[in-house]
C-alpha cells in the first residue's frame, strides 16, 4: 500500500498557505479498485462457490470504498505564516488538529514507534509546547501529514520559535 501511495500528496500554495492533500487520482483508484472487485465478485461467484456469500462480500467491497474513499479524499493539511490545521478524512471522527504560532512556545519532534507485531512501524511526532504550559500532539502517521511536517517546522524557525528535532536526521 506504501508503495502505491507514495507519490500521492499534492501541494497546493495559495498566498501564504500551503495544502498538503491526497492527489484526486487516489480516491479514483479506491472506488475502481472497490468497483471491479464487485464485478469480479459477481463473474466469479460459481467458480469460487460462493452461493449466498456473494451479498456479504459485495456489501463489504461497497462498505470499504464508501469508508476509505473519503478519507483520502477528505484529509488534508495547511501550514501558514498563522500556524497550522490538520482535518482527518475518517468519516465520523472530523478530527481537527491545530496550532497558532503565536500560542507556540516550542516545538519536539521526534520519532514513535507504533503498532505491535509485524505491523510496528516509526511515525514523526511534533509536541507543541504552548505559552500556557499545554501541550499539543500532532502525529505525522500519514502521508500528507509527514510532508506538512517540514514545511511546519520551517515555518516555526522562520518565526523564532525553538525546534528540538530529535530524529536523527
Amino acid at each position: 500500500m506504501a508503495a502505491l501511495l507514495s507519490g500521492c500528496v499534492e501541494r497546493v500554495e495559495s498566498g501564504q498557505e500551503v495544502t498538503f492533500r491526497y492527489a484526486t487520482w487516489v480516491t479514483v483508484v479506491v472506488v475502481a479498485v472497490a468497483a471491479g472487485a464487485v464485478v469480479l465478485t459477481w463473474l466469479l461467484r460459481k467458480t469460487l462457490g460462493l452461493g449466498g456469500g456473494v451479498y456479504w462480500l459485495t456489501a463489504l467491497w461497497l462498505v470499504l470504498a464508501a469508508g476509505a474513499a473519503p478519507t483520502w479524499y477528505l484529509s488534508h493539511a495547511t501550514v501558514s505564516d498563522q500556524g497550522f490545521e490538520n482535518r482527518c478524512g475518517i468519516w465520523g471522527e472530523g478530527r481537527v488538529r491545530d496550532a497558532r504560532f503565536a500560542e507556540v512556545k516550542a516545538i519536539r519532534v521526534s520519532t514513535v514507534e507504533s503498532g505491535v507485531g509485524r505491523s510496528r512501524r516509526e511515525d514523526d511526532t511534533a509536541e507543541f509546547l504552548l505559552h500556557d504550559g499545554q501541550v499539543k500532539s500532532f502525529p505525522a502517521s500519514w502521508f500528507v501529514e509527514r510532508e506538512a511536517l517540514e514545511e511546519l517546522i520551517t515555518r516555526a524557525k522562520a518565526k523564532g520559535i525553538p525546534v528540538r528535532d530529535e530524529r536523527g536526521r
